[in-house]
């Protein structure tokens, strides 16, 4: 099995930017390329931006899809194989020193990989675009560090009330409209001013935020796998308008949706 040393992958390697810690880079792979069983000697991110592949793994054999994020422990023996699209992936990858500054790494004591998705994690599409629009040294690792801290700190966990759990499933399930404060409080039989003081604090986020949360992730979902365009989306999410749907985008990545999703894909 190939090791491989670090920054190397397969595929063509088209941006990269590294310091003593890190070493960022974006890959293209050709449609149908087929990968060779390997591991890496660091461990790394991988976050797919475009295209889809089947990976067989030393643990489990899964397929990733455009938006999800892998995360392979060193070692990790694997093999991949493309699908019928050009791949796309951005790598974040774990110099041996950054390890060693820190306390009980989590990811670095992991055994197999973890998957999850990337819209969860805004910086992962904010830092990419930078490094694919403006490679140089003054790409911000401090986002990636403040991601490594809250697994290494995590917020301590409270018992969540049954009806915290069900306004998250209503927010979730109903995501073509924007839920009122006494509509909520009515589904949950919940006084609204406590319902929106607990929820805040079982959640971390006021309803607003976490109503926008859900639906930026699932139109993430939506630019990526669908050919559906910004007026499609903002209706099925229930934004207001075209607008309102903008905004609340660029709020969080700077940018139009439109834009975003041209910007992954060229």
């Amino acid at each position: 099995m190939l090791n491989l040393a670090t920054g190397e992958y397969f595929g063509k390697s088209t941006k990269t930017v590294e310091n003593e810690y890190l070493k960022l880079c974006i890959t293209n792979y050709g449609p149908e390329t087929i990968i060779a069983a390997h591991n890496h000697e660091n461990p790394y991110l991988s976050l797919l931006v475009n295209g889809s592949y089947l990976e067989e793994g030393e643990v489990i054999t899964q397929t990733i899809a455009p938006g999800e994020v892998l995360y392979r422990p060193k070692g990790y023996g694997h093999r991949n194989c493309f699908e019928q699209n050009d791949g796309t992936c951005f790598n974040i990858e774990f110099k041996p020193d950054w390890f060693n500054h820190l306390i009980n790494p989590p990811l670095n004591r992991k055994d197999k990989p973890i998957k999850f998705s990337a819209a969860k994690y805004p910086f992962f599409y904010k830092l990419f675009l930078q490094l694919k629009k403006h490679p140089s040294d003054n790409i911000i690792f401090n986002e990636v560090y403040d991601f490594y801290s809250n697994l290494i700190t995590p917020l301590p966990k409270r018992d969540v009330l049954p009806w915290v759990k069900n306004v998250g499933e209503i927010v979730q399930e109903e995501l073509h409209k924007f839920h009122s404060l006494d509509e909520l409080s009515n589904k949950v039989y919940v006084h609204p001013v406590y319902l929106s003081r607990a929820f805040k604090l079982y959640s971390g986020y006021t309803l607003k935020e976490f109503q926008m949360k859900v639906k930026i992730e699932r139109a993430i979902h939506l630019l990526l796998n669908t050919p559906k365009n910004v007026s499609s989306i903002s209706f099925e999410l229930g934004f207001y308008d075209d607008s309102h749907f903008i905004r609340a985008f660029k709020s969080i990545y700077g940018i139009s949706p439109a834009k975003f999703k041209r910007n992954l894909r060229t």
